[in-house]
């Protein structure tokens, strides 16, 4: 319950954002197609790759999250078992086997754990390094879209200015849909 009681305060936190990303990404996207036409579309196309990969890794994390929360829902259920008959488990010396059973059900929770938290980082990593890749997919095709576009430093710099205003919102998302998630 302390669990899920600290998940929806950290999602309340993040609710504002919930409305104001999509915004900033739509805007920040119709900038773009003033500044670089066709070729934010590009971008465009790269950031509709990311999230779908973000979403086929997402739905491992819930997956990997159902199974780690069934297993730690076992091994609390046996620790108050555990500590119910406390005094019989000291009178016979049952501790070791005991303990290992508890290690065993503490090992499979830590490798769904594990596995969540690899997953957590590859989501991460990915949309960290989407805003690089998402402006260097939109300036190579405006450079190869017309033989008269050239990248000055104003279409460059207030492009570069753009992207980095999508960083945020792109770096923010996959937090707020992992809070949603869990």
């Amino acid at each position: 319950m302390a669990v899920d009681a600290e998940k929806v305060f950290l999602l309340s936190a993040f609710i504002t954002l919930l409305v104001s990303c999509p915004i900033r990404i739509i805007l920040a996207i119709v900038l773009l197609w003033q500044y670089l036409g066709f070729a934010a579309l590009a971008g465009v196309g790269v950031m509709v790759a990311i999230l779908l990969l973000t979403w086929a890794v997402l739905h491992h994390l819930n997956v990997y999250q159902a199974k780690q929360m069934k297993e730690k829902d076992v091994r609390l259920k046996f620790m108050n078992e555990i500590l119910s008959g406390i005094k019989v488990l000291k009178l016979y010396a049952w501790e070791p086997p005991f303990i290992k059973q508890i290690m065993d059900i503490r090992s499979k929770e830590l490798k769904y754990l594990k596995r969540f938290q690899y997953l957590n980082a590859i989501t991460s990593f990915i949309w960290s390094s989407s805003p690089f890749l998402i402006t260097i997919f939109s300036f190579v095709t405006y450079l190869f879209m017309d033989e008269d576009n050239v990248l000055d430093p104003n279409t460059a710099f207030v492009s570069v200015t753009l992207f980095s205003m999508l960083r945020f919102s792109l770096i923010v998302i996959p937090d707020l849909v992992s809070y949603l998630v869990q």
